[in-house]
């Protein structure tokens, strides 16, 4: 353990104040000094602390996800770290390409401990570590790519996804089974001697216009081989991305991004049909077979919105979280913050299963700018 803090702001001083853990099995709490209780006190407790560094100046850790075993791992460009639960030793280390160039964009684990990452490559296919029988083995510029490695970061399969012009692979969730959903965005020009890769059986099956970015959702195998099914989704506008993508408890798939669209496919009934500003995040629900869109709703307000994360609880209610410069952002009545600080606020956003209904929201932030990410 690192010795946590404690203090409080006396006629406008920081003051410290003695603090110590009280362990006590699985809990804790902590033992406190004397200090003037008609004052706010301040604990602040650093349980564990690892610092990564790259070989390159820029060293941001993008993605993370945690084993059976409650073992860390995280990602960086091409590497990945895996620590211990405590975050005191590192345990194995893996750096699969080229360090600059691409990057990790997300993590996830399977349910033999596998370890998927997805992100976007720069690299060409000599130096890419794209394994036999792999879904997709022709490089192109800017590629998506899925790599898949055991307990000990060995690699075991690894793939390209894309067609002949740019793509990238934003966030993969694995089900059941350990086949794994991958969303991110495409660009596909009606290229007929390399398109990007599809299912005539899909929700949408066309790539749509030439060159304008479009959100894409895929299933694969969990050996990165065969497409099992996949959609397209989106409007005519100038763009789509499509950011996080999860499972829920019926194995049904939600998929959240930002559109620029106002014909982005919607649903009946949902929380926000309206399309306001520049942009609008999206909330989109399909069957697992990726044929059929149960549920899709807009999120926004009048200007600038983006999406950076997605969870589910047990009961298939779904949160998102981002940042807004719209001050008309839909709020909930008892939200915890319901005040917009000028230029840009943080959001965390409750809604239920089918899209209809806004179970909270609430704003993120102080006066100046401000984002969640995850």
């Amino acid at each position: 353990f690192s010795a946590p803090i404690a203090y409080q702001y006396i006629a406008g001083k920081k003051q410290k104040v003695e603090v110590a853990y009280n362990i006590q099995g699985k809990e804790y709490g902590f033992t406190i000094g004397k200090y003037d209780k008609t004052k706010e006190l301040v604990i602040d407790p650093l349980i564990s602390c690892f610092f990564l560094e790259a070989d390159d100046w820029h060293s941001n850790i993008v993605s993370m996800a945690v084993d059976s075993d409650d073992n860390l791992y995280v990602g960086h460009n091409y590497c990945i770290w895996k620590l211990d639960s405590k975050i005191e030793t590192l345990l194995s280390a893996v750096s699969f390409g080229r360090t600059t160039g691409g990057r990790i964009n997300d993590i996830a684990i399977d349910h033999q401990d596998s370890v998927f990452v997805v992100g976007i490559n720069s690299q060409e296919s000599e130096e890419f570590p794209v394994t036999e029988n792999a879904f997709d083995t022709q490089y192109w510029a800017g590629e998506g790519f899925v790599a898949k490695f055991d307990a000990g970061l060995r690699l075991t399969a690894a793939t390209f996804v894309g067609g002949h012009y740019s793509e990238a692979v934003n966030s993969i969730a694995v089900d059941q089974a350990d086949d794994i959903f991958i969303t991110g965005y495409m660009r596909d020009y009606n290229d007929t001697d390399d398109p990007f890769p599809h299912l005539p059986a899909g929700y949408d099956p066309n790539p749509g216009n030439d060159a304008v970015p479009k959100v894409f959702v895929l299933k694969l195998d969990g050996r990165l081989e065969n497409l099992l099914a996949s959609t397209f989704l989106g409007g005519n506008a100038d763009r789509e991305i499509g950011n996080c993508i999860d499972i829920d408890m019926n194995g049904n798939i939600i998929v959240a991004g930002k559109t620029y669209s106002p014909d982005f496919p919607l649903t009946q009934g949902v929380v926000d049909a309206t399309f306001m500003g520049e942009n609008e995040i999206f909330v989109s629900k399909f069957d697992p077979a990726l044929q059929n869109l149960l549920a899709s709703t807009f999120l926004g307000g009048i200007n600038v919105e983006e999406l950076s994360a997605l969870a589910l609880d047990q009961q298939n209610n779904i949160y998102v979280a981002g940042w807004t410069e719209s001050s008309d952002f839909p709020i909930s009545t008892n939200g915890y913050d319901q005040d917009f600080n000028l230029l840009e606020d943080g959001f965390l956003t409750k809604l239920d299963s089918n899209l209809s209904q806004l179970l909270g929201s609430t704003f993120i932030g102080g006066e100046s700018r401000d984002e969640i990410y995850a």
